[in-house]
């Protein structure tokens, strides 16, 4: 009898630590893990450093906070977005000894960086961001070679600045906000690309500028949040204006256009990248 009753608590117990155990897996199946050996781990708080141009204009705020509801951790901003802010110049500076970006960088958990083409983009004709009516004519994959070659060289020097240690690093394209309306800003001929005729050619312009984007990132393994389609569509022919996204100078976004960038960052995870080699 005595052998019996024990026999029945040692099963009883068997099952409710099996119970257990598959509640616990299914909350954590359905929680957002963090990322694997960083201190989104611990207790925290982080540092998000977020380098760009006015593509990532008051971003970097909605995405901490996201990453604080995300992880359960206080997120410390180090917000370096410029106007204009070209990739090469992002790198020139990573490559200066003594800047203060490179401090931040090195103890950085997060990092978003994000630089435009100018002055290593060599198609030719317009861009179809800020000339007008001027129609590109050559905008392949190899008008974006130095440009790509100019993203590789920042991811490579971010990991340099590491020591190779694993960070939270990401990087996003760029969204179009002219094409079915006319920017108002002073700083933007006042033209949108369905008034000039542009749609056809310039989507296909603007989805190469995507491409290098992505080539670059893939080759050091850095998820790209696709602003592109999560403003313009997967047709990327969507005007962001009609979706109210975008803020009253017609170009760059506002609040509710800063919250669906954070989101597009916030949906690939926050898994560390591990340089290659």
């Amino acid at each position: 009898m005595h052998t019996r009753r024990h026999s029945v608590r040692v099963l009883t117990a068997a099952l409710v630590g099996m119970l257990v155990a598959v509640i616990l897996a299914g909350a954590v199946q359905g929680a957002v893990r963090p990322a694997v050996g960083s201190r989104a781990a611990a207790s925290g708080p982080l540092d998000l450093v977020w380098i760009s141009d006015s593509v990532g204009w008051g971003v970097a705020k909605f995405y901490g906070s996201r990453i604080e509801q995300d992880l359960g951790v206080g997120v410390r901003v180090h917000d370096k977005w410029e106007a204009g802010l070209p990739a090469a110049t992002i790198l020139e500076r990573l490559r200066t000894p003594g800047h203060p970006w490179i401090g931040l960088i090195r103890n950085a958990e997060v990092i978003v960086v994000s630089g435009n083409h100018q002055g290593l983009y060599t198609g030719k004709g317009g861009n179809c961001v800020n000339t007008g009516c001027q129609r590109p004519i050559t905008y392949g994959p190899k008008t974006w070679q130095q440009y790509i070659a100019g993203l590789k060289g920042i991811y490579r020097r971010i990991f340099e600045i590491r020591h190779g240690r694993p960070v939270i690093l990401r990087t996003n394209n760029y969204y179009v906000p002219t094409i079915a309306h006319a920017p108002k800003s002073l700083f933007y001929p006042p033209v949108s690309w369905k008034q000039c005729g542009l749609v056809g050619v310039c989507t296909k312009c603007m989805e190469s500028f995507a491409w290098a984007i992505s080539r670059a990132a893939a080759a050091y393994r850095v998820p790209v949040a696709d602003v592109y389609t999560a403003f313009n569509g997967k047709s990327h022919r969507e005007d962001p204006v009609d979706k109210g996204y975008i803020d009253k100078d017609g170009i760059h976004q506002n609040d509710a256009g800063r919250a669906v960038f954070a989101e597009t960052l916030a949906a690939l995870g926050y898994e560390e990248v591990t340089p290659r080699g």
